[in-house]
Formats: C-alpha cells, sequence, structure tokens
C-alpha cells in the first residue's frame, strides 16, 4: 500500500512536471523586428569633422536604408543621428524639422552628399559630456 502511493506521488509529481515543461517550451518566441534596415558605410580617409561627411563631391559617408516590412505600400522615415565616445555624445537636435524620406518595400534608398548635410551640420546637433 505504502509503494503503491509512492508510485503514484512520483508520477504525478513527474507529469506536473511534465505539463509546467510543456508550456514554458512550447510558447512561441517573440523578438522585436524592426520594418527599415539601415546600412551605413564609411569610406577612408575617416575625418573628424563631421561636416566633411556631408561634401557632395566625397561621398565619405552613405546610409542605405531599405523598408523590410512587405504589408504596408510606403514607409516615411526621418534620419536621426547619434555618436557616442569616451566622455561624450552627439545627437541630432529633436526640435528640428529635417526632410523625410518615403520608402518602398524591398527598394533601398541611397542618402549621402549634400544629403545629409542638415543631419550634420553643427547647428543641428547637441553635444553632451558624460
Amino acid at each position: 500500500m505504502e509503494s503503491q502511493r509512492r508510485v503514484s506521488l512520483i508520477f504525478n509529481i513527474h507529469l506536473l512536471l511534465f505539463i509546467i515543461s510543456f508550456f514554458i517550451f512550447s510558447q512561441k518566441g517573440f523578438s522585436q523586428t524592426y520594418p527599415v534596415q539601415t546600412f551605413v558605410q564609411v569610406s577612408a580617409p575617416h575625418t573628424s569633422y563631421l561636416p566633411d561627411y556631408a561634401d557632395p563631391m566625397s561621398n565619405q559617408m552613405r546610409i542605405f536604408l531599405t523598408l523590410t516590412d512587405f504589408s504596408v505600400p510606403s514607409y516615411q522615415v526621418k534620419l536621426r543621428f547619434k555618436f557616442e565616445g569616451n566622455g561624450y555624445s552627439i545627437t541630432t537636435s529633436s526640435l528640428l524639422n529635417l526632410p523625410s524620406t518615403t520608402l518602398s518595400p524591398g527598394v533601398p534608398v541611397e542618402i549621402s552628399g549634400s544629403d545629409l548635410a542638415p543631419y550634420l551640420s553643427t547647428e543641428n546637433l547637441i553635444f553632451f559630456r558624460s
């Protein structure tokens, strides 16, 4: 009688562990996906003067934006830069009304040269020391 109870208790514990494991591991994993893929290409020679990257003749910085969400016909985006280093941070001011870019699904859009000028102008950047 005692051994039968013990076997029943062990069986119930195993069953409970199996049910809990099933619910834990059967949940679908979720991760955040972004609708826009961004690729930044910076060519040599590198300079520490930000407006040099907006020079239309050099094209030192090129940004490629691709809308990866095919459930929307188009998407309006605005760029925002953030540079961080040892003891400083530089961001694009959120108070500016900078131009937006319209993206279509699967079609990469290149932004470079003079298109980057309003984003990299020192008047439109906020400098922080940390």
